[in-house]
């Protein structure tokens, strides 16, 4: 695309507004700066005249003090050379010149279903994540959940959805606890998970908190992801242990919302290495 058409826009439209509104702001402070000094210099002058006059009238009858009267004479000429300096800078300072525009990138925005016919699978822009519809987002993890529970359920494990505590992940899920001693494996006996359910070959998304709260529990953290779990999921989810440790070579951080971004083939991949 050719940037010139918005480089042109940004000079006579925002760019404008901005000089003006600096402008007026530089004015204000030049103003201020101005009426402080002429008050100060017009003070000191006043002092180093009365002083100059002064000697000028005991060097009359004191010649002696003629060396005294022509320093503060000079005194008084310096003076109001830096006064003139002085409020000749200040008007400088009110001068606001455009500077140049860069073209940094283009962004095309479309709606996520037009997007995602137009780039996927071409390799020229990434898929748009499913996050930005939030309605399909919390339809599709209720989902995801939903079936994890059941999953969980089905091999002996108790879940508990914490989702709405914010503490790092969704379901806590219990193992049968040993039916002599009711001893249950703090590691192995308890799974923190967190669960994800998107399209298939979308990535997968963790927050800051998600991601630290994984690498601080270790084997007790897992991450379930569920493909299409408004359309037709696996029975199955994908399981990892520990994502921090198995996936950490293949995140990418966002840096401006500070999450981290693991491609679905990552997903996929570590998920076959654990079950083989």
């Amino acid at each position: 695309l050719d940037p010139s058409a918005a480089s042109d826009f940004i000079k006579s439209t925002y760019q404008m507004e901005l000089r003006n509104r600096c402008q007026e702001e530089r004015r204000h402070f030049v103003e201020v700066c101005r009426d402080y000094l002429e008050r100060s210099f017009n003070a000191r002058i006043r002092a180093a005249q009365d002083r100059v006059m002064a000697l000028r009238v005991r060097e009359a009858s004191e010649p002696e003090v003629s060396l005294a009267r022509q320093r503060a004479e000079n005194d008084l000429a310096d003076l109001q050379r830096m006064r003139r300096e002085r409020l000749t800078g200040l008007d400088r300072l009110i001068i606001v010149r455009h500077g140049p525009v860069r073209h940094l990138a283009t962004a095309l925005v479309l709606p996520v279903e037009q997007a995602s016919s137009l780039f996927e699978g071409t390799g020229k822009m990434p898929v748009p994540p499913e996050d930005l519809d939030p309605d399909i987002r919390r339809r599709s993890e209720k989902a995801a959940e939903d079936l994890v529970v059941a999953y969980e359920a089905v091999h002996g494990w108790k879940c508990e959805r914490v989702g709405h505590l914010k503490i790092g992940f969704d379901i806590r899920s219990l193992g049968p606890a040993d039916p002599q001693t009711g001893y249950r494996d703090p590691v192995e006996g308890i799974r923190r998970i967190e669960v994800k359910g998107r399209s298939r070959g979308h990535s997968v998304r963790l927050t800051t908190n998600e991601w630290y709260k994984a690498a601080q529990l270790g084997d007790s953290y897992w991450l379930y992801v569920v493909w299409d779990p408004l359309g037709t999921p696996d029975t199955e989810p994908l399981r990892i242990c520990n994502p921090v440790k198995h996936l950490d070579h293949a995140k990418r951080e966002v840096v401006t919302a500070r999450q981290f971004d693991i491609p679905a083939q990552a997903i996929q991949a570590a998920a076959s290495r654990q079950e083989g």
